[in-house]
């Protein structure tokens, strides 16, 4: 039988010990900062522009619906 955890934080061997290192936290901010490679600014910009072209079309749709609804209720 294994005296040590198969999982979860590793206990420590001696209690009460602390050796003073401190470790680096990590965030969310740090991810979201970090330079992007080449292909993740591409995969990037491609789905930026997919989201921006997918509004304009929305947009436009509904602009030509509200058209067509006004120059019907117009005629009446």
């Amino acid at each position: 039988m294994a005296i040590a955890p198969l999982h979860g934080r590793p206990a420590p061997l001696r209690i009460g010990f602390d050796d003073g290192t401190v470790r680096p936290r990590l965030r969310a901010a740090d991810d979201r900062l970090a330079r992007l490679g080449t292909r993740a600014r591409r995969e990037r910009r491609r789905r930026f522009v997919r989201f921006v072209t997918r509004v304009a079309i929305e947009v436009a749709i509904l602009a030509g619906i509200a058209w067509v609804a006004w120059r019907m209720w117009a005629r009446n």
